[in-house]
């Protein structure tokens, strides 16, 4: 079932106050990412390659460590468990966490193994190579049994265990076996991110989480051949968990439960600047739905949603419930109707437009009554490419930035949006308000958008406009008065 936007947006707004802060037991590789920002100088002498000069280095909390930290965000409650080195890479690492709020009193220290860097380099906001200093091979048996002991402690004491796997050798097979029985012993969800393909090795999880790539590149089951949703549930059954998320970049995300049934939501455009921790995101609020409870559609909407937010910022980027679920900005981008008359769902909207070339009592008086008429006012405002077609080469007086800004602000005045056509049909008709405001001038004329209105059973309300306040009016005694 593809969920609507409409719908994801307005479960979103009715979810906000129903998630509480539960613990979350996090286990996965540690990893510390470094961001070296530099400007071109000139090309070497010693090879054909340019030299950068580094104008700032930066040290931000990758891998496991920002599933966590975006759990926080999320308000829930988290204890982290992972392995690092005993090198400076660790320390900064260690004091990033505490800085954030996390205990590192879980990690394990070893002296035989690296803390995981990843250093990417940019010069005017372009990555233009990263590189890794890491080791990938399996940990010691007695850093697993660390490990056990800690799990063994630690999760059944959780309300959910939390497995980000970026094959970095900390979650081996041996490991993952036995966290799954811990929780499963404790009664707690397991959420698993895979980083192989071998899904069998998440054998018992309760919910595995892929990526596309991740999920068509499987050894246990084949060639991925098939639809998303049959492959899942036949990973599913085999597999022994309760359901598998897929996250689609772009193209959203699709859940399939060991049901058979299949959920599916629509990517939200936003301005792509950096994918790099949006799957850490995506994981922390799928646990987040999970362990509140959500159902697999309200769980999915949730983690788009934060995706899309992740993915408007540069680097691992620990992501706020607030920023997911909140209102929009007064002013709407015309592109964000459709997100706008979600949030609005079960509210009466109403609806006015103009030009408001030069603001006067007229307007402010208009305005005034027609928010009385409902719970939200939506105002259109042409653009001044729209006003210059409808007015002449002489109009607008006033910019559109400084008509925005004057209309929004005013308290009586809910939402402002701005539509570049000739009329608002368009802008209407994507809307859908429950009432459409018009001065009375337009009393014996069919309205733009009134068909939309009525038709959907709602009304078309005409306001006594206030006598002698027009733009035409104020422009005539300004020019008078400059003479």
């Amino acid at each position: 079932m593809r969920i609507p936007l409409f719908t994801v947006m307005s479960d979103l707004n009715n979810i906000k106050n129903k998630i509480q802060s539960k613990t979350a037991f996090v286990i996965g590789d540690a990893i510390l990412d470094c961001q070296i920002l530099g400007k071109f100088t000139h090309k070497s002498a010693e090879a054909n390659v340019n030299v950068y000069f580094e104008e700032d280095v930066s040290y931000i909390v990758g891998g496991a460590g920002n599933v966590a930290l975006n759990l926080i965000e999320a308000n829930q409650k988290v204890k982290f468990c992972s392995v690092i080195g005993s090198d400076n890479y660790g320390k900064i690492l260690t004091k990033l966490l505490n800085k954030k709020g996390i205990d590192t009193s879980l990690l394990v220290l070893d002296d035989n193994r690296k803390t995981t860097l990843k250093t990417r380099y940019f010069v005017d906001d372009t990555q233009v190579f990263r590189s890794d200093n890491e080791d990938v091979f399996d940990i010691s048996t007695d850093v697993e049994n660390a490990l056990i002991d800690i799990c063994k402690k630690e999760i059944p004491l959780s309300n959910i265990v939390v497995i980000s796997d970026y094959a970095k050798g900390v979650i081996t097979y041996s490991l993952i076996e036995k966290i799954v029985e811990i929780a499963t012993n404790s009664g707690v969800k397991t959420v698993v991110d895979p980083k192989t393909c071998d899904f069998t090795k998440y054998k018992n999880c309760t919910y595995i989480k892929p990526n596309l790539k991740e999920f068509t590149e499987m050894k246990a089951y084949g060639n991925f051949d098939g639809k998303i949703e049959n492959v899942a549930l036949d990973i599913i059954n085999k597999n022994g968990n309760d359901g598998i998320i897929i996250t689609l970049g772009k193209k959203g995300m699709t859940a399939v439960d060991k049901s058979g049934k299949a959920f599916s939501v629509d990517g939200i455009d936003c301005n792509v600047v950096d994918v790099c921790g949006a799957g850490d995101t995506a994981l922390a609020y799928v646990v987040t739905g999970v362990v509140n409870g959500f159902s697999l559609d309200n769980v999915i909407s949730l983690a788009n949603k934060a995706s899309s937010v992740k993915l408007a910022t540069k680097g691992a980027y620990a992501v706020n419930v607030n920023s997911v679920i909140s209102p929009l900005k007064k002013v709407v981008d015309i592109n964000n109707v459709n997100l706008l008359k979600a949030t609005l769902n079960g509210k009466k909207v109403v609806f006015t437009n103009g030009c408001f070339d030069i603001i006067h009592k007229g307007h402010v008086e208009c305005l005034k009554k027609a928010s009385k008429l409902g719970d939200v006012l939506v105002v259109g405002v042409n653009s001044d490419k729209s006003v210059k077609r409808l007015k002449g080469n002489d109009r607008p007086f006033n910019l559109i930035d400084s008509r925005v800004s004057v209309l929004s602000a005013f308290s009586f005045v809910d939402y402002v949006v701005v539509f570049d056509e000739d009329t608002p049909y368009n802008l209407i008709k994507a809307l859908s308000p429950d009432v459409l405001v018009k001065g009375d001038e337009y009393a014996n004329t069919q309205v733009v958008g009134q068909d939309i209105v009525e038709n959907n059973g709602g009304k078309v309300v005409f306001i006594e406009m206030e006598e002698g306040y027009s733009t035409t009016n104020v422009a005539n005694k300004i020019y008078v008065n400059k003479k």
